[in-house]
């Protein structure tokens, strides 16, 4: 083989590789149809919301917008609250505004996207399932905080346990998960011993990661380390990781751990 700085090239005929035409892939086409269905539907939802809005009965709580409209569940959309125009109870309320309070809807926004970028995941619907619910501990646990009493508030959700639970991108108060928040809110607390074990656990997982754990090696200086002192030396690298039973590559009958 010519030395680098002694090849040539020829443009000729025989050297221009033939540009191939780009080939149909299905799977591609197949992808883009199902973000646009499930980016088109979140459209829709959006749409469905923005169109109550105008119908509706709007007032203000705090920096709080509040529209009483002709629906039966209340829920929360961005940094409002959507009620019925029947009475509800006063936790109801508190409900809602703690997942405006804490910005829930940030996080449902973000896995909104990322279901319809990964809308082939299956693991996506769990996830947005979970997070769902983890929102609603959250809610629950911050109208209990105020001084609520958890009987009155049991007895709140508890007469709505048929409801339907809303896949779409807002916080409902009344849904399916209503005996996994009723067994959160009733389950014994832990206590600040446990607290302070699971606390202090934090730094030695981190200890044990960092001790065995070895420090990066950058390319650049085992290159650096690799050049001889005379231009005129060969470096040969004797690879130890083969030998006993694994004879590594095998060349002309020579093994390389030989």
């Amino acid at each position: 083989t010519l030395p680098l700085e002694k090849r040539t090239f020829n443009p000729t005929s025989e050297n221009v590789a033939a540009v191939a035409a780009p080939n149909f892939q299905p799977l591609s086409v197949i992808y883009w149809i199902g973000v646009s269905i499930c980016g088109i539907r979140l459209l829709y939802g959006v749409w469905k919301i923005i169109g109550l809005m105008s119908s509706s009965e709007v007032s203000t709580i705090g920096s709080t917008k509040v529209f009483k409209s002709d629906i039966h569940h209340p829920f929360s959309f961005f940094n409002t609250i959507f009620l019925p125009q029947h009475d509800i109870e006063s936790v109801v309320l508190e409900h809602e505004m703690t997942h405006v309070i804490r910005y829930h809807w940030v996080d449902l926004l973000i896995t909104e996207i990322s279901c319809i970028i990964l809308w082939f995941n299956p693991l996506m619907i769990f996830y947005k399932r979970s997070l769902k619910i983890q929102h609603e501990y959250e809610a629950d646990a911050g109208v209990l905080s105020g001084g609520t009493k958890v009987e009155k508030y049991l007895n709140c959700i508890l007469q709505h346990l048929q409801s339907r639970s809303s896949g779409e991108f807002i916080s409902s108060f009344y849904s399916q998960n209503i005996k996994q928040r009723i067994l959160m809110m009733t389950k014994s607390k832990t206590n600040r011993t446990n607290n302070l074990l699971y606390l202090f656990s934090v730094p030695l997982v981190i200890g044990l990661l960092a001790a065995f754990s070895n420090a990066p090696v950058r390319t650049s200086d085992v290159v650096d380390a690799l050049k001889p002192s005379n231009p005129n030396e060969t470096v040969i690298l004797i690879d130890p990781g083969h030998g006993g039973p694994d004879a590594g590559s095998t060349k002309d009958r020579a093994n390389e751990k030989d």
